[in-house]
């Protein structure tokens, strides 16, 4: 899957998109949100979903940890694969247009946004150690990111505390992307019919007996 296009995908069924936009600070009349100012003038939702990564009001706590990771992609290779394949630095795939991206490491206490050369010469030497025929094959991109986790590694999708009409789910970790449409499902499901689904309750911020710093 090609992750820049399927977000465009999604996009394109999502009614309004808006980009580069700061948000600041929340109008509430009792428990409801009633207004959220932004750097393009103040928006009055009906409901509201915080999907940022930290939810801006104080009733929400949990801080979360990032665990860094690099990829690569090669130019394009002269054979094709059917599927994707393991390395022992992550996964490897294939673009349409012949390239290969591989990675998916786990840098734990690396905590720079520097690309480092060790860790994308090992990705390298996995990708060679079972694809032989990409020795040699020019690297046209490398890159690091950061993951936002929880403590369990599991999602954080719930209502939040004190608010009738906001929600606010992060800490998606590996599989963000991938839990996107369902994760989207299920805060559909709860705004329309005002309860929760069943099958959210172990995403709840409930598990966090005390904040976690």
């Amino acid at each position: 899957m090609n992750p820049v296009r399927f977000s465009l995908a999604l996009a394109a069924h999502a009614g309004s998109v808006a980009t580069g936009i700061d948000v600041g600070g929340l109008g509430r009349v009792g428990d409801r949100v009633t207004a959220i100012s932004t750097s393009q003038g103040d928006i009055h939702p009906g409901a509201v979903i915080f999907a940022t990564g930290i939810a801006p009001v104080p009733d929400v706590t949990v801080r979360h940890d990032f665990m860094k990771g690099h990829l690569i992609a090669t130019a394009p290779v002269d054979f094709r694969l059917r599927s994707q394949i393991n390395t022992p630095f992550g996964g490897a795939f294939q673009l349409e247009d012949g390239r290969l991206v591989s990675g998916g490491t786990l840098d734990e206490g690396d905590e720079s946004w520097i690309v480092r050369d060790e860790v994308v010469e090992a990705i390298r030497r996995g990708v060679e150690r079972v694809l032989p025929r990409a020795a040699g094959v020019p690297l046209t991109h490398t890159w690091c990111g950061f993951r936002p986790h929880t403590p369990d590694r599991l999602p954080i999708i719930d209502k939040i505390p004190g608010l009738a009409n906001a929600w606010f789910t992060s800490g998606h970790y590996r599989t963000g992307i991938l839990m996107a449409a369902a994760t989207g499902s299920v805060l559909a499901e709860w705004i329309g019919r005002g309860s929760p689904p069943a099958n959210v309750a172990a995403f709840s911020l409930a598990r966090f007996d005390t904040p976690i710093a």
